[in-house]
C-alpha cells in the first residue's frame, strides 16, 4: 500500500470512528456500515501482513548473504557485532529494513483498527440498548 493511500485510510478511520458528540445519525450510519468496514479492514490487514512477511524474507536473505560474505568469504574473522555493524552500512539492507519497518507500522495500525472496530461494535450495541430503554421499548 502506498503511503498516500495509507494516509487517506488513516484519516478515514479517524473521522469514521469519531462519535464523541453522541450524534444519533452518525451512530445509526456507523451501525449500518460497521460490518462492511470490518470486512474491508480484514482484507487490507491480511494484504499488509502478507507484504510484511515478503519484506521479512527479503531482509533475512540480504542479511544471510552479507553474513556469509563477511564470515566465510573474507580473510578476517568478524564477530557477530562487527557483522551487524557492517550490514547496517549496506545500502540495500538499509533500504529493505526501512521498508520493513514502515510496513510493520502499517500492519500494526490495521491490527489496532480491527480491535477498535470490535470495541465500536460493543459501543453501538450499548447505544442501541440505551436508546430503546429511553424510548420505553422492550428488547
Amino acid at each position: 500500500m502506498t503511503d498516500e493511500k495509507f494516509k487517506k485510510l488513516r484519516d478515514y478511520y479517524s473521522e469514521t470512528f469519531d462519535v464523541s458528540g453522541h450524534d444519533d445519525k452518525k451512530m445509526e450510519s456507523l451501525a449500518r456500515s460497521l460490518p462492511s468496514i470490518h470486512q474491508a479492514t480484514i482484507s487490507i490487514y491480511f494484504e499488509e501482513v502478507r507484504e510484511l512477511k515478503t519484506l521479512k524474507i527479503e531482509l533475512d536473505k540480504i542479511y544471510a548473504e552479507g553474513f556469509k560474505h563477511y564470515k566465510v568469504e573474507q580473510n578476517r574473522d568478524y564477530t557477530a557485532k562487527e557483522i551487524e555493524t557492517l550490514m547496517n552500512q549496506n545500502k540495500s539492507y538499509i533500504e529493505i529494513k526501512r521498508k520493513y519497518n514502515d510496513q510493520e507500522m502499517k500492519a500494526q495500525f490495521f491490527e489496532a483498527t480491527l480491535e477498535n472496530i470490535k470495541k465500536t461494535g460493543f459501543s453501538i450495541s450499548s447505544w442501541i440498548k440505551i436508546k430503546a430503554f429511553l424510548q420505553g421499548d422492550q428488547y
